[in-house]
């Protein structure tokens, strides 16, 4: 009789896990082939800082991308590079598919203790955008924005946005072209 308990209690142990495989046979064709680009070969892109100052003295930023089991999403983290050899952790991200919302989610964490959460949408084959809203550690709350463009097999642009709160207009902050890393 305890074995009988033992393999029921296993079973609806184990039960939930055994449903929740990953399955990409239900992600949009767009958001499949977007993490297989951006993981692809290594996964590591690299961006000249054509911005170097005393404030901002990384010479490149770097981002590293890896997919997540059944290609499903993907992690990733944002990082500058020192002209000395050296980097700093900028943000980790977390991307992808809400099935129960039917889109692309982005979360990102870092600087010190702020996090963002926003969605991806998809525009043609080479334009998506990502809303994101923005948690600080002193409690102030921003909403910001990134327009994707992929350009060739090896290459995107990232245009980073500030949205206004009053009039919702995407105010230009500033753009990085990566390139892919082999």
């Amino acid at each position: 009789m305890r074995l009988i308990i033992a393999l029921v209690l296993v079973y609806f142990a184990t039960a939930p896990i055994a449903g929740a495989q990953s399955d990409s046979s239900s992600l949009p064709a767009w958001y499949q082939a977007h993490i297989g680009f951006m993981t692809r070969d290594s996964g590591a892109w690299i961006a000249e800082n054509h911005d170097v100052s005393d404030q901002n003295p990384y010479t490149h930023f770097g981002l590293q991308w890896t997919a997540m089991p059944g290609n499903t999403g993907m992690t990733g983290r944002l990082y500058g590079l020192r002209a000395d050899g050296s980097t700093e952790e900028f943000w980790q991200f977390r991307e992808f598919w809400h099935a129960g919302d039917n889109q692309a989610r982005v979360m990102q964490w870092g600087l010190g203790g702020a996090f963002g959460d926003g969605v991806m949408t998809r525009y043609g084959d080479d334009f998506a955008t990502i809303r994101q809203t923005f948690s600080w550690p002193n409690g102030v709350r921003t909403e910001g924005g990134h327009i994707i463009r992929t350009g060739a097999d090896n290459t995107y642009t990232a245009e980073q946005y500030r949205i206004n709160p009053d009039t919702g207009q995407w105010e230009f902050q500033h753009a990085l072209t990566f390139s892919r890393q082999e």
